[in-house]
């Protein structure tokens, strides 16, 4: 018998979202993490719809709705102030029902996301203590904590899981190698808070200035994050002086309002960091796993650092939850890596390419990419790789990619998230699925094509239609159908696409046959 079922290392926003979804799952869980108190200085400021969704499944919508603001339009410009590019953020489809770009708070998520984690009572949190060291056994991992005072102890777990940050112990302890993907560059990231009153564009910047990149984002309520490119000859320690600051800001007030002077607003925080593009070899080593930033690190030009460790938490809880139940097979737990870490290294590829607009410093090559982008505002194939989207596909894993394995086949992807009406009750789609695997049938129903041996597999049904268990009042769900000829579509734990299933297809057989591969995949008893 162990101590804990998981033992989840780290209570940043990756650290405290695994430790909702485990909590909610009845798993005995301990957290530690090393910092007493929430660090009160903004860092990550933007997710997604996708993420947004995840907090909808921990119930949190409501309160996060009022420390994020929805973000409006990004302009890229240059030295010059020519607008390079432009491109409206509430224009791009909401595939997942919300928007698709959300600018936060992040101690105050923080504390929402503990505060949630507060209402499980299988889960412990040890504020002040942290993982020194761990010993892999056949069916559990002995891991070694300490707190700040010096007492130590150890403890037994299931599983252990790695998203105590960057300098991950737990990354040290395993071994594990990284791939750098070359985006090493040192900027100043400051935080200013405008007086409440002071009215500014909400429109983000991307400032390809040759002389000193930059980046503007107004983020929630009157909080602004700039981000200035260090040059070579800057001295760091007169750069974070506030003087040095507010002269930096001084060029660009002009862009959030002719009324902002370089003296107005509270400085939060100016400090270099330097920004890295790096991924662990592998997220995992046998009961020990990587999430977040102990995984993987990127460059901010995409606000993707922070969805993606929720987005590690996410994939692999459902997995941990089932192996832990008894109801699938450990051997699983291998599709974490084979899932995650394509999904992530598409990401920073695409981070990275961001990066390689906006960081230019020769003055010729910039004037041809300035030439490119001025082009592409007629041309928009030219800049699709800049994926204004944020939309990804899951590597191999447990997907019924069989012989499909076209760029635009939805498998791999999140299934979109509808308005449903049933009996007169509108809700989201994502409440009508159930948290365990699901069929859902777009004017097709699944319950006509489900073979009765596999009743067993617990597995919900969902018919879209007039006459269905709901209608589909915004047309989404009807829209992905007939843009990827999907009948029917069988959807995993996490809303990712297993399989689907088109209008020539031989239903009734084809799915027997789809629910057999998936239970092979699984090894599954049930699901």
């Amino acid at each position: 018998m162990h101590d804990y079922d998981v033992l989840v290392a780290g209570y940043g926003p990756t650290g405290a979202v695994t430790a909702n979804l485990f909590g909610a799952s009845g798993l005995k869980v301990l957290v530690v993490e090393p910092s007493r108190q929430i660090f009160d200085v903004p860092r990550a400021v933007h997710f997604d719809g996708e993420v947004m969704r995840i907090f909808q499944q921990l119930g949190l919508c409501d309160k996060l709705l009022e420390i994020a603001q929805e973000g409006n339009s990004l302009d890229f410009t240059n030295g010059r102030n020519w607008q390079l590019l432009h491109q409206d953020l509430r224009d791009i489809p909401r595939h997942n029902s919300w928007a698709n770009n959300f600018f936060f708070n992040q101690p105050l998520l923080e504390s929402h996301l503990r505060e949630s984690v507060q209402q499980h009572p299988n889960v412990e949190v040890r504020l002040g203590w942290s993982v020194q060291s761990f010993v892999q056994k056949e069916s559990a991992v002995s891991v070694d904590l300490s707190e700040d005072d010096g007492r130590k102890t150890t403890v037994s777990c299931s599983y252990l899981l790695g998203c105590d940050g960057a300098s991950s112990i737990v990354r040290q302890c395993m071994g594990i190698g990284h791939e750098d993907l070359q985006c090493d560059e040192p900027w100043l990231v400051i935080d200013l808070k405008l007086p409440e009153g002071i009215a500014f564009n909400r429109k983000a910047f991307q400032i390809c200035d040759p002389n000193r990149p930059a980046t503007l984002v107004p983020c929630e309520g009157q909080h602004i994050r700039w981000e200035f490119m260090v040059n070579a000859d800057d001295d760091l320690a007169d750069l974070e002086s506030e003087e040095s600051v507010r002269a930096l800001m001084a060029p660009h007030l002009h862009r959030l309002s002719a009324e902002l002077k370089p003296e107005h607003g509270e400085l939060l925080r100016a400090k270099v960091y330097s920004f890295h593009a790096l991924l662990a070899d592998s997220f995992q080593q046998g009961r020990v796993f990587l999430l977040g930033d102990a995984a993987h690190q990127m460059p901010p030009f995409l606000g993707q650092g922070m969805c993606a460790g929720i987005r590690d938490a996410y994939n692999l809880h459902w997995k941990i939850s089932g192996v832990l139940n008894g109801s699938y097979a450990a051997d699983i737990l291998a599709s974490y890596t084979s899932e995650r870490r394509p999904h992530v290294a598409e990401i920073i590829k695409t981070a990275v390419s961001h990066g390689s607009i906006i960081q230019n410093r020769s003055h010729v090559l910039s004037f041809f990419r300035d030439c490119f982008l001025l082009v592409g505002r007629i041309v928009p194939l030219l800049v699709r790789f800049l994926r204004f989207d944020l939309a990804w596909c899951l590597g191999d894993g447990i997907l019924d990619r069989h012989e499909n394995r076209s760029a635009d086949n939805p498998v791999g992807q999140t299934l979109p998230q509808a308005t449903l009406v049933a009996q007169d009750k509108h809700q989201l789609s994502d409440e009508a699925l159930g948290p365990g695997f699901s069929i859902v049938g777009i004017g097709n129903n699944p319950a006509d094509y489900f073979d009765a041996k596999n009743l067993d597999l617990g597995m919900q049904l969902l018919h879209i239609a007039d006459d269905g268990d709901a209608i589909d009042i915004n047309g989404s769900f009807r829209s992905w159908a007939q843009q990827n000829d999907v009948d029917l579509a069988v959807i995993r734990p996490d809303r990712q696409v297993f399989g689907v299933l088109g209008s020539k297809a031989d239903k009734q057989v084809e799915l027997a046959a789809m629910l057999s591969r998936l239970r092979q995949k699984l090894g599954a008893r049930t699901l």
